[in-house]
C-alpha cells in the first residue's frame, strides 16, 4: 500500500480498491469511507465473538473510522465486540480509569499509552 495515497472522498488511508459511482474500480479501497465519501456507521461493524488479531486490522474504528487494532466489549451494547483504533483505545482506558476514581488513573493511562505505542 502507498501512504501516498489518499481517498479523494474523505482523505483517508488507501487500503484495496475504490469504486466509481458506476460500480467500476479504480486506484485503492479507502479504510475510512466505502469508497463513495460515506463513513460507515459504527454498529456497521461488531459480532458475539471476538476477532482474530488479524481480522480486527481489517476494520475501521468504531469510533473515528481509522484502522482498528484491538476491540472492546460493553453489556449495554449487546456484549458485541466493537473494533477500535489505538487512540481511541487508549482514550477510552483512560476515560474509564478516571470515571473509576482511580487514585492512578493518569500515571496508568500514561503507562498504557507509551507500552501501545500512540
Amino acid at each position: 500500500m502507498n501512504d501516498a495515497v489518499k481517498c479523494p472522498k474523505c482523505d483517508g488511508a488507501g487500503g484495496t480498491r475504490w469504486h466509481n459511482p458506476d460500480g467500476s474500480e479504480w486506484g485503492v479501497r479507502c479504510d475510512r469511507c466505502d469508497g463513495f465519501g460515506h463513513i460507515p456507521d459504527f454498529r456497521r461493524h461488531g459480532r458475539s465473538t471476538p476477532y482474530t488479531s488479524a481480522g480486527i486490522k481489517r476494520l475501521p474504528c468504531a469510533r473515528c473510522g481509522a484502522k482498528a487494532s484491538s476491540q472492546w466489549q460493553v453489556c449495554a451494547d449487546g456484549r458485541l465486540f466493537r473494533p477500535l483504533c489505538s487512540s481511541c483505545d487508549i482514550d477510552l482506558n483512560r476515560m474509564v480509569l478516571v470515571w473509576m476514581n482511580d487514585p492512578a488513573a493518569e500515571a496508568k493511562a500514561a503507562a498504557y499509552e507509551k507500552r501501545e505505542g500512540a
